[in-house]
């Protein structure tokens, strides 16, 4: 589950950018010149869209932080349908929420 922007870690992005040709600079702790961490299919192919729809408006080369929130904000309209299909569905009652505030045994920090 994808929850910020942030999620998308910059070494995926990296990978990302060399398939698609892009320039990437070598990181100063990378040891060997193979990757080590890979990123998910589905996550690279929500990023290199990302990153193609920043080149469409004119970045050449697009920061990994817009990379991230144009990736985060691709991952959110693909994932509308499926939450909107269940909303409104699952019904709480209400007076179990108010017997677990009331609750004097559970601790909030």
């Amino acid at each position: 589950m994808i929850r910020s922007p942030s999620t998308f870690k910059t070494c995926w992005i990296a990978e990302a950018m060399e398939e698609l040709g892009l320039p990437v600079r070598t990181a100063p702790n990378r040891r060997a010149s193979g990757r080590k961490v890979k990123a998910p299919p589905e996550k690279k192919r929500l990023l290199k869209e990302a990153i193609l729809s920043l080149q469409k408006e004119g970045k050449v080369k697009p920061t990994y932080k817009e990379v991230q929130q144009r990736a985060f904000e691709l991952y959110r309209t693909l994932k509308k349908p499926s939450v909107l299909k269940f909303y409104g569905r699952v019904k709480a009652d209400k007076g179990l929420v108010m017997e677990v505030l009331q609750d004097e045994g559970l601790i909030y920090e």
